[in-house]
Parts: C-alpha cells; sequence; structure tokens
C-alpha cells in the first residue's frame, strides 16, 4: 500500500507539470507577439487585409467553375446577413449560402445551427470530406417534407478549410505571430437529391462543387 500511495504522490506534481507546460504554451501563443511589439493581440489584432473583397461576396456573390449562377439573394438568417446563390449544370442543380468574415475581430461561432434553424430538417450519412489542399468539410443527407439535399459545410480559409471554430482559430493565432490575419467565409452548399436517395451518388458532385467554390473564395478574396 505504502509504495502505491508513494507512486500516486509522485504521479501529481509531473501531471501538474505537464498541465503549467500547456498553460504556458497558449499564454504565450496569445501574448508573445504582442509584448514585443509594445501591445496584446487579443486587444489589438492585426487588420484582415481582405476585409473589403470578403463584404463584396454579400454583394455579388463567387463565380463558380463550371456551374451556372443563375441568382444572387442577400438573406437574413440567425443574427447574420448570408448571400444565396442558386446554381446549375445540365439537370443538377444546388445552393450555396456564403457568411463571409464581417469585420476584423469577427469569429466564426454557430453558423451551422443557424442554416439548421432556417432549414428545419432532419439529418443522417453524417460524414467527412478530405480534399486536396488541406480541405475538410461535413457530408451529410438532410430532407424535409419537401425536399432531400446532400449538405457539404466548411469554413473555407486562404490556405485549405476546416469544419470548427477551434479550427480557424489556431491557425490564426499561429498567423498572428506574422502580424497577419486568417480569414474565414462559412460555407453550406445544399445540392438537391432525389428523395431520400443514397448519399453516395452525389459524392463526386460534392467534392467537385467544394473545390470550384474554394477556388473562387481564393481568387476573389481569401488571398494568403
Amino acid at each position: 500500500m505504502a509504495s502505491v500511495s508513494f507512486s500516486k504522490s509522485r504521479s501529481l506534481p509531473r501531471a501538474k507539470l505537464v498541465l503549467l507546460v500547456l498553460l504556458a504554451g497558449l499564454f504565450c501563443l496569445g501574448a508573445l507577439p504582442g509584448y514585443f511589439q509594445g501591445q496584446w493581440r487579443w486587444k489589438n489584432p492585426p487588420l484582415v487585409s481582405t476585409l473589403r473583397e470578403l463584404q463584396e461576396i454579400k454583394r455579388s456573390g463567387v463565380a463558380v467553375d463550371n456551374w451556372t449562377v443563375s441568382e444572387v439573394t442577400p438573406m437574413v438568417i440567425g443574427e447574420h446577413k448570408w448571400v444565396q446563390q442558386t446554381l446549375t449544370q445540365g439537370n443538377q442543380s444546388a445552393r450555396v449560402l456564403l457568411l463571409p468574415q464581417g469585420s476584423n475581430t469577427r469569429q466564426p461561432q454557430v453558423e451551422w445551427m443557424d442554416v439548421d434553424g432556417l432549414e428545419r430538417w432532419k439529418q443522417d450519412s453524417h460524414q467527412s470530406l478530405n480534399l486536396s489542399g488541406d480541405i475538410q468539410t461535413r457530408f451529410f443527407r438532410a430532407w424535409t417534407n419537401k425536399q432531400t439535399y446532400g449538405v457539404v459545410q466548411w469554413y473555407a480559409l486562404p490556405q485549405g478549410g476546416v469544419t470548427t471554430p477551434a479550427g480557424w482559430f489556431w491557425r490564426d493565432r499561429t498567423a498572428q505571430w506574422q502580424n497577419r490575419r486568417v480569414s474565414w467565409v462559412a460555407v453550406s452548399i445544399l445540392i438537391k437529391m432525389e428523395p431520400l436517395d443514397d448519399l453516395s451518388k452525389y459524392r463526386q458532385t460534392a467534392e467537385s462543387l467544394v473545390q470550384s467554390v474554394q477556388s473562387g473564395l481564393m481568387r476573389q478574396a481569401l488571398k494568403p
């Protein structure tokens, strides 16, 4: 019993030491760049260099290679101003919802919950798409009483894409070491499907659309 107690007593300081090192690392990641420049980064972060171009997306949308944009409509989802585009390619159609970063301090939050609340759909077949260019997206089937969709969602960044606000946060903090910011656009693509059809049939279309939308955003506003 004594040896077990002794082992536990030694492991506790070690665990505390690891925790302190992690906390110190997090502090340095946010504080050191600002410290050496005489200011705290979280109070005065660098400016987003393409903020004007990001706002233009709200007015004109994004050009999508190999798809025809038939309509661009501003709309409010939750508390934010999005833009919706209707795309067609032969017999295939899709909707693209875009929410560009609105200010230097605006961070991605609960955008997917806002879209869910708007559509009021049911979901299943959740999976991920991992595409070239370091792009990761959510991919799932959603349906209402009127329509079934293959849905793709991600935060488009200047160098890739992530599925969560945390993924953006760490990239942005790292960029601040170099006095830069990582701008973002929340993207939700709704691909029309036959009622409750197999989602795998639409995977290739989804991957192609993700690459086309990402490329368009990088040309117009998400410049490294």
